[in-house]
């Protein structure tokens, strides 16, 4: 190899390289976060029969983030609320056969729930309903979140949950919960 092609080959390389530096530091910027945060916003809210708003994203997007001031309103009444959402996550687990997040961490939820007129809970209803012809669908990898922990949680029911005889509070407050999630893909895989 000649002189001359070994300093272009190294050059191109060191490039290369700063493009990359370059756009590893331009997602962790504030403009690139408030992009991200637009973006999940909008592809949430094509699927939720409700409006999802997210106040503010921090952290880093290779290892965790903050959501913070999230809401979930429907007609003007606030469904859910919750002060922030804690990810932690490893970003490599997220693009392998399956997506893994190491934890979800809510902190002060707040959940209110109504019956509709046809008698179903309004928080069943969340997500919009797609008609097709076929078997059960659902995501194509599996999901695993570890561990999902609530902290001073709040569910308040505008109706009573009643069985038979039996009459339930329709306020619950200081709630705090520790629980994991798994998801595998219809097929078994």
């Amino acid at each position: 190899m000649s002189a001359g092609l070994a300093k272009a080959v190294v050059g191109l390389v060191a490039v290369i390289l700063s493009l990359i530096l370059l756009a590893l530091v331009l997602v962790q910027t504030g403009w690139a976060k408030n992009r991200l945060r637009d973006l999940i916003v909008r592809e949430a809210n094509r699927y939720l029969a409700a409006t999802l708003t997210v106040g503010r994203l921090d952290g880093s997007i290779f290892r965790g983030l903050q959501l913070g001031d999230i809401s979930l309103d429907r007609n003007g009444h606030a469904l859910v609320r919750i002060e922030e959402v804690s990810l932690t996550y490893s970003i490599r687990e997220l693009f392998q056969r399956g997506v893994v997040i190491r934890s979800v961490r809510l902190m002060r939820p707040y959940v209110a729930g109504a019956r509709l007129p046809d008698g179903r809970w309004d928080l069943a209803a969340l997500v919009k309903r797609e008609s097709r012809d076929g078997g059960p669908t659902g995501p194509g990898r599996s999901i695993e979140i570890q561990s999902i922990e609530a902290i001073d949680g709040r569910v308040s029911l505008r109706d009573s949950l009643e069985f038979g005889a039996l009459h339930t509070p329709t306020d619950f407050k200081s709630l705090n919960a520790s629980i994991s999630f798994a998801y595998y893909p219809v097929g078994g895989g």
